[in-house]
């Protein structure tokens, strides 16, 4: 995509970065939101911790094919190391602050474009990007999500295997997503669907400039799509 931006403030942000990825939670929310209404910060909180469902504490299923159910460990969830119930996202808490602090650097620094989200499970990452466009009251950027909304795909090379396909627990339906965006009154103009595997519906999704792109395949083949 083509964006353009002043390269003194991008090496100027990237260090502030690379300082707030190196203190504490508490830290890094005084260091970049010290400045703004108290009421977004406790909006955007809100709802970070309830799409990864941190904040209802709710049960987690470990990682992987053979996943049992578990009560929450807190350190694996802010990780995004298991799969939760009952959120609608996978990510974590700390991959979303990460979320949250690319859509403020592309603002900062007026890198035009939207975000894109490819592989979106239940929604959340992309509930969370259109939650913080819109309390940040910018209105000129889209989100969009991009998925089969039916699992994930056979393999069809060596570098893959079946055992995605056969994920149950993957397969979310494009309204279930819809939904959970209604949940949260976000689903508006502003949040588009690119329905099917990558290789066919990414060509078709009208974005003429990405600023955030968020890649979530799982396969090899399908991450090889996006790029």
């Amino acid at each position: 995509p083509s964006v353009s931006y002043s390269t003194n403030n991008i090496t100027n942000r990237t260090s502030d970065l690379h300082h707030v990825t190196n203190i504490s939670y508490e830290g890094y929310q005084f260091f970049v939101f010290s400045h703004e209404s108290p009421m977004v910060r406790a909006y955007l909180d809100v709802v970070r911790d309830t799409v990864c469902g941190l904040a209802l504490r709710t049960q987690e299923r470990t990682y992987g094919f053979d996943s049992k159910v578990r009560p929450m460990i807190i350190s694996e969830r802010i990780k995004g190391s298991d799969w939760p119930l009952t959120g609608i996202t996978m990510v974590g808490q700390r991959r979303l602050i990460n979320i949250e602090w690319a859509i403020r650097f592309v603002i900062a620094n007026d890198v035009m474009g939207d975000f894109i989200e490819c592989g979106v499970w239940r929604g959340g990452s992309s509930v969370f990007a259109r939650a913080i466009l819109k309390a940040l009251n910018n209105n000129d950027r889209h989100v969009w999500l991009a998925d089969s909304f039916q699992g994930l795909p056979k393999a069809r090379t060596p570098n893959d295997h079946d055992h995605w396909s056969k994920m149950e627990y993957l397969k979310v339906s494009l309204e279930e997503v819809q939904t959970n965006f209604r949940s949260f009154n976000l689903l508006d103009d502003r949040v588009h669907f690119c329905k099917g595997y990558f290789v066919d519906s990414l060509p078709r999704c009208n974005v003429s400039r990405i600023a955030v792109f968020r890649m979530d395949g799982d396969m090899y083949e399908s991450t090889m799509d996006q790029l």
